[in-house]
């Protein structure tokens, strides 16, 4: 996440050695800067010199953001309902859709990697175009991290406010060997069940982190 020398302009300096302004303007191009500030030194006639720091502004490629996608896919788990003097499986669920949290990384603009003169990372501030707004989602689930993974697109809809339109992969249990309704002699634990991968096109909402903490150092 590389700070930027951004296109900035040296201010009017007034010198004691000589009464006059120096009125000095000069565009810098974009380019990658690792340094907490640059400082220019200029140099006039009569060794009369000043410095100046020329401001930078930190830009992303991409940020954390926290979010929750709507999806039908949930961790299931199977339990044992007395009929009669006998027992059978069924589902404990859930199974409807409902919300699933997340953590993701959001990469930044992706219409901007194919510019010309390349993409030197976004001012999430300050760059609020289409295409600042469109970036690309990897993620994983927050209470599983090993058993749900997301992939897809964003939008930012609002600041630091981010609709997301993912695939989400999810591991679920399912019965092995047996089927929901049937009879069921030993116990809960030992119903036997297998891992299984599931994927869905989902939707959802995340918040930006880095954004609020930009905002709120402007």
């Amino acid at each position: 996440m590389p700070n930027i020398l951004v296109n900035d302009r040296l201010p009017t300096i007034t010198t004691e050695a000589r009464a006059a302004e120096w009125d000095i303007y000069h565009k810098f191009p974009a380019r990658q800067c690792f340094d907490p500030s640059v400082l220019i030194n200029v140099q006039g006639p009569e060794s009369q010199t000043f410095s100046y720091a020329v401001r930078q502004a930190t830009r992303y490629r991409a940020t954390l953001h926290l979010g929750t996608v709507f999806t039908e896919s949930h961790e299931t788990t199977f339990g044992l309902r007395p009929v009669g003097e006998e027992k059978r499986i069924f589902a404990q669920g859930p199974i409807d859709r409902g919300p699933e949290y997340v953590a993701a990384l959001v990469f930044y603009s992706l219409p901007r990697y194919f510019q010309r003169g390349g993409f030197h990372g976004r001012d999430p501030v300050e760059d609020n175009g289409w295409k600042d707004r469109f970036g690309g989602v990897i993620g994983v689930g927050l209470q599983h991290p090993t058993k749900r993974f997301v992939t897809g697109f964003s939008f930012e809809v609002a600041a630091g406010v981010n609709v997301l339109g993912v695939w989400d992969w999810a591991q679920d249990n399912t019965l092995r060997g047996v089927k929901e309704g049937d009879l069921f002699t030993g116990e809960v634990e030992e119903i036997p069940v297998q891992k299984e991968w599931r994927q869905k096109f989902v939707l959802g909402v995340s918040m930006d982190l880095v954004y609020a903490a930009t905002a709120l150092k402007r």
